[in-house]
């Protein structure tokens, strides 16, 4: 489970990163895309749910290496990274419009991995 939480959540780190990056070469109302505070704080959760998730994924790994697991730990990660690998995908491509879902941008990939992930491991994804 932990092997599958870290994919997720590497597969999710990449998202907000390119979506910062597009928000600031964007323009949009005379002013780059990112100064816009409902973007700004939405790339801001982006990327401090991937670094809460982060570390709940590192913290279960270690916990596991020491024989420390807790039972439910590893499916709680497991679940977390599920759902926050597709809420911040989904994120970063509502950011980039429908230029995200373009092959030149990427971010489609990235979104089309992140989307079956809740349901394959059984959370409440909405994908």
């Amino acid at each position: 489970m932990v092997r599958a939480s870290r994919y997720l959540i590497g597969l999710a780190s990449g998202a907000p990163d390119a979506a910062v990056q597009y928000a600031k070469s964007r323009r949009q109302f005379g002013r780059p895309l990112g100064r816009i505070p409902s973007i700004a704080f939405r790339l801001a959760a982006s990327r401090a749910r991937v670094h809460a998730t982060r570390l709940l994924v590192r913290d279960t790994a270690a916990r596991a290496g020491q024989g420390r697991a807790h039972r439910d730990g590893g499916t709680g990660a497991l679940a977390l990274a599920a759902e926050v690998s597709r809420t911040v995908t989904g994120e970063a491509v509502h950011v980039h419009g429908a230029f995200g879902m373009t092959l030149q941008v990427g971010m489609e990939s990235i979104w089309l991995g992140a989307v079956p992930e809740p349901r394959r491991f059984s959370t409440r994804g909405r994908g």
